[in-house]
């Protein structure tokens, strides 16, 4: 929730060193990362002691009160009114809860997660991995001892490292264990991260941050100050799952109104229960969705297969290699035959009408933490899956 913080206090108020108070409250507002400060003057006003201050000309050289107002979220409000606890002497300091907030243009400072998960660039790469499967992120910041920026370190850039090229999930723990065996134990996150990184700052605004994911073709960025220091990450589902906190009638999406599920739909691999495993594993592992939706005899979805639900009951079978992975993968479901796709599929599984509007799907996705969900009628058949990028392509340009 958002909080309206308003500090009441007198324009004369100075610190020791002849600071005024007001300005030292601004200043340590910018640094601790908050959406915003706005001071105001009064032109008249009491305090507690009953004094009655004025701009008249004949009281100029009185105390004149000030407001300041900050307005961000809750916990940052509360971690805020400590610091400055330490150095205000008198004055009042009043929180307010905020049931809705907007200002334009959105930034990326009011999006990103401002406490992502980061690793030294000393560290182990088994221990980045072993971390990014505990905390379930697929990107660490890696940053050195004053949180500068050093690199990043993704899942590819592991699976890079032992010559693996399937895009495995390794926030999956079983799939992160086995792994790790085939990591030499004393390679350190400096040799294997990613070190040409584009980043953003947290002034930015978000159509400039979607349109560099886009043009970039990644999912994430890493926030940095001036100094390229690490304030924060922000990925699409950050973006995406940001206006499911604002009315539908507002911001970008008003400017799609009238797209529905039933426009994004985009395609996707359909198969037939019956159809054997073997002969769906390429189609599924390489199309970009790497997902398939299974139909039954009626052609009514029944159920969703995922390159992951493939890729685990492989390695409850075999033990890891790096060696030929892909072919081995390919060779195991040709000769295991008494494996059905039905024992693989996720029989219940959550889908959007074609009716349903941007807003609607957003809330689902976030609701169901999904990046994709399929389209299908009434009677369940398939109009195809509408998936996270396609929604911030109609969101942004």
């Amino acid at each position: 929730m958002k909080q309206l913080l308003k500090i009441y206090l007198g324009e004369n108020d100075q610190l020791p060193n002849g600071m005024p108070v007001y300005e030292k409250i601004v200043s340590l507002a910018r640094e601790q990362n908050l959406l915003g400060a706005t001071v105001y003057r009064g032109i008249m006003g009491f305090g507690a002691n009953s004094y009655i201050h004025s701009t008249k000309i004949l009281r100029l050289s009185e105390d004149l009160p000030i407001v300041i107002d900050i307005i961000d979220d809750q916990e940052k409000i509360a971690k805020f009114v400590q610091k400055i606890k330490i150095f205000f002497q008198q004055g009042t300091i009043v929180t307010i809860n905020l049931e809705d907030t907007l200002h334009f243009p959105l930034l990326v400072k009011d999006v990103m997660i401002s406490n992502p998960v980061t690793i030294s660039y000393k560290s182990l790469v088994s221990d980045a991995l072993s971390l990014m499967s505990y905390k379930k992120v697929k990107f660490l910041p890696v940053i050195d001892i004053d949180k500068k920026l050093k690199g990043v370190l993704t899942g590819r850039d592991i699976l890079n490292l032992i010559s693996v090229a399937i895009n495995f999930n390794l926030k999956n723990k079983d799939i992160s264990n086995v792994i790790k065996k085939e990591i030499p134990q004393d390679i350190r996150v400096e040799e294997v991260m990613t070190k040409e990184v584009v980043t953003i700052g947290p002034q930015s605004t978000i159509n400039e941050c979607t349109k560099i994911l886009h043009k970039n073709k990644i999912k994430r960025l890493p926030v940095v100050d001036e100094e390229n220091k690490l304030v924060g990450v922000i990925s699409k589902t950050d973006i995406l799952f940001y206006f499911t906190n604002i009315k539908p009638h507002t911001d970008n999406i008003s400017s799609i109104k009238g797209v529905y599920a039933k426009d994004l739909a985009c395609e996707v691999p359909i198969v037939e229960l019956d159809t054997s495993v073997d002969k769906i594993i390429t189609t599924i592992l390489e199309h970009p969705l790497q997902m398939a939706v299974c139909v039954d005899d009626a052609q009514k979805a029944c159920g969703l297969i995922f390159d992951s639900d493939l890729i685990n009951y492989f390695f409850s079978k075999n033990k890891m290699d790096s060696v030929g992975l892909w072919d081995r993968i390919k060779e195991f479901f040709v000769k295991e035959k008494d494996i059905s796709l039905e024992s693989l599929i996720h029989k219940k599984f959550y889908f959007v009408e074609p009716e349903d509007d941007v807003h609607t799907i957003i809330q689902k996705m976030k609701e169901y933490n999904v990046k994709r969900l399929p389209v299908l009628t009434k009677k369940r058949l398939v109009l195809g899956v509408v998936e996270r990028d396609a929604l911030l392509s109609y969101l942004f340009g």
